[in-house]
């Protein structure tokens, strides 16, 4: 594991899980690579992804974190010409290399993931110490895993290995709900175009008025193990007919979502508020594979970066609006400040202490230290700037986290400006 600078600066920040799962992951090799290595580069993903699996488990609240960072990629590198499967034969230690991360790492985590979902927690962990008592201080490969596996949950798990991580793609997973005469749910089906076995909850959601704006929250969350093109699920008798159906509620499988026009309408307007934060990332993955919402954060984006006083105005109305969802306004404001706009940027450095300083403050912490930081003018290079922190800093009012924001962008601001003066001085 290589540590630098950058690693140990992410340590000092409490939201940021990331040194923690690397630290994991590093020690998880230990078993899977140390304990016990492959036999050849086809299970290379064996251990990296075996090692990405335990360190996501080991701290516990981190799949949400795992599904906005990794299974996105995967779901990207799976749909790409050279996608492989997690597992297949190379010919060498380079040809192995040429696996795309994604896969090895993110899709071969997301599987494992998955299979503990089909066989149980418990059964997983029986099979891993199983493979290490019997392969340890040895080299083991696929099918031998496998084995283990299956003699632990009592199922022959050869077909799920070959569905999993024999056959390369995603799988997408469609829900059909027919409603009856009396408004209850007639029959609910899930469709995949890769027919490959899942254990999945399906979420089935109402409008609520709960919190500071309209939100989706869970009315019964059905367990259903699913194969085949298409599968009928069983519902309560009388159950109404839900304003949302989210597949994959609690991301237990690895597939891409088609969500049907009503369910994504209704989680658009919920700014994907389903009151639980590893859902809210499916469902935010799945509205970004559509064409209604994708698309719509790339052309924010791309009007804020026109330099035009019009759009600068809109894109900076749209950043501070706290009724706004995360992406659109993360993507607003990062189109403001341009190298070469400084002209059509005028006043907008008086803006961001006057207003957008104050706007943030309040803010969940992790949205202020997005905006605070995307926001700062920091285009605008110049002494005027650093002075305009320095009083935002002595005015007082603010709140600690924000003021740690411009103390950072302060220290960020006198070393552009200290090189620009070296510069000069050895030219």
């Amino acid at each position: 594991m290589l540590v630098d600078e950058s690693v140990l600066a992410r340590m000092a920040d409490p939201d940021d899980d990331f040194v923690a799962m690397l630290a994991g992951h590093e020690v998880a090799h230990l078993w899977f690579g140390c304990h016990v290595s492959t036999r050849w580069w086809d299970d290379l993903w064996q251990d990296e992804a075996m090692a990405s699996y335990l360190s996501y488990a080991a701290i516990g609240d981190a799949w949400a974190a795992f599904c906005y960072r990794e299974k996105d990629r995967a779901y990207q590198a799976d749909a790409l010409p050279g996608r492989q499967p997690v597992s297949s034969p190379v010919a060498s230690a380079a040809e192995a290399m040429y696996r795309l991360p994604a896969l090895t790492y993110s899709k071969g985590t997301a599987v494992i993931r998955q299979l503990a979902a089909l066989i149980g927690d418990e059964a997983l962990r029986a099979g891993l110490a199983g493979f290490m008592r019997r392969f340890g201080g040895g080299s083991a490969g696929l099918d031998d895993l496998i084995a283990c596996w299956s003699r632990s949950s009592g199922r022959d798990l050869r077909g799920w290995a070959q569905e999993w991580l024999r056959t390369e793609g995603a799988s997408t997973l469609r829900a059909t709900v027919t409603a009856g005469p009396d408004g209850t749910i007639g029959s609910l089906a899930v469709e995949q175009d890769q027919p490959r076995t899942h254990r999945i909850g399906i979420g089935l959601y109402e409008r609520s008025a709960a919190g500071p704006g309209p939100a989706l929250r869970r009315r019964r969350l059905i367990s259903a193990q699913i194969s085949g093109a298409r599968c009928e699920v069983p519902v309560p008798a009388g159950e109404p007919v839900p304003d949302a159906v989210v597949l994959n509620d609690g991301d237990l499988t690895y597939a891409e979502l088609a969500l049907d026009p009503v369910t994504l309408d209704a989680l658009a307007a919920a700014a994907m508020d389903v009151g639980d934060p590893l859902t809210e990332a499916v469902c935010w993955d799945a509205a970004f594979a559509a064409d209604p919402v994708g698309g719509a954060r790339s052309r924010v984006a791309c009007r804020a970066l026109r330099p035009d006083p019009a759009a600068k105005a809109a894109a900076w109305a749209l950043a501070l609006d706290a009724a706004q969802d995360r992406r659109t306004a993360d993507a607003a404001a990062s189109g403001i400040w341009v190298p070469g706009q400084e002209t059509v940027l005028a006043g907008f450095r008086e803006r961001y202490f006057a207003e957008a300083l104050p706007a943030l403050d309040g803010r969940e912490i992790r949205a202020m230290r997005r905006l605070a930081r995307a926001l700062y003018p920091a285009t605008l290079a110049e002494p005027a700037t650093l002075a305009a922190t320095a009083a935002a800093l002595e005015g007082g009012g603010l709140s600690e986290g924000t003021r740690l924001v411009l103390r950072e962008q302060e220290a960020i601001l006198r070393a552009v400006l200290a090189a620009r003066s070296v510069s000069r001085r050895w030219g």
